[in-house]
């Protein structure tokens, strides 16, 4: 199931151990190296700090929110060591410039999340005012995209296929039925 990142941003988080809503979904961690969440940010009931929440402490992402053990599994980023380079660098995938080659085509409004894996698998961009003639919206899949910076995201030229097919050697059919025939008579 596929989730968009601005609907992702505001679930609830539900406790299995006490069947209730115990905080709120409120960022993204995104790995922009992976492109992919590797944690979400929290504010927990009754907090003031926001905590990160692992991706792999969520059991199950529902319409509902997102389903956790309980309360304790978030923590502070300062106790999470082998995120803090992401951490430090603070990505945001949103309003982030598409180009193609050299030229903007757009730019980001949003993102579908593979709910099992949470994997950016589509990004969604508005276009620029020139390709706003074509499109009103520009889906982009993961496969198309080249590069991710902290000011673009490059795609594969659409004038061009992504990625070239080796050309198959046809089999004549007239001398697959004559070996077939030089099989039978052999026998």
């Amino acid at each position: 199931m596929l989730l968009l990142g601005s609907s992702f941003t505001n679930m609830s988080l539900l406790s299995l151990r006490t069947g209730s809503a115990v905080g709120k979904v409120v960022g993204h961690l995104i790995n922009p190296h992976k492109l992919n969440l590797d944690a979400l940010w929290c504010k927990m009931n009754g907090e003031r700090s926001v905590k990160l929440l692992l991706v792999q402490d969520i059991r199950e992402v529902s319409i509902k929110g997102v389903v956790i053990n309980d309360y304790d599994v978030a923590i502070e980023a300062s106790e999470v060591v082998r995120l803090k380079s992401i951490i430090d660098l603070n990505y945001t995938l949103l309003d982030k410039k598409v180009i193609s080659g050299h030229l903007p085509i757009g730019k980001v409004c949003d993102y579908a999340i593979d709910a099992q894996t949470f994997v950016i698998q589509k990004v969604y961009a508005t276009p620029s005012v020139l390709a706003k003639l074509k499109a009103s919206r520009l889906t982009i899949d993961r496969s198309q995209i080249i590069e991710v910076s902290h000011k673009y995201v490059k795609v594969t030229d659409s004038r061009t296929p992504f990625m070239a097919r080796p050309k198959s050697r046809s089999i004549n059919q007239s001398s697959l039925s004559s070996a077939a025939s030089a099989s039978t008579t052999s026998e």
